[in-house]
């Protein structure tokens, strides 16, 4: 399935992964257009535990960006 393939009807809203740690949230055509331009229309899998959409082709960026990300925690302590 692809991102543009997710059905908005009303208020429901949908969490779809990022390149980074971050989820965007996406409850309408706006939001879903302005997704595709900036990560394209790719292939999205449910995960039901964590009720978001994620992006198998992100995971290797998203493992990378989490390590970096740890290195800097580790460094300067965080929140």
């Amino acid at each position: 399935m692809r991102v543009s393939d997710l059905v908005l009807l009303g208020w429901r809203k949908r969490m779809v992964e990022t390149r980074t740690d971050a989820i965007q949230i996406i409850s309408n055509d706006f939001q879903l257009r302005a997704y595709i331009e900036q990560y394209g229309d790719v292939e999205v899998e449910y995960d039901e535990d964590s009720n978001v959409w994620r992006v198998p082709e992100f995971a290797g960026v998203i493992a990378r960006y989490s390590a970096a990300k740890q290195v800097e925690c580790d460094r300067w302590g965080c929140e």
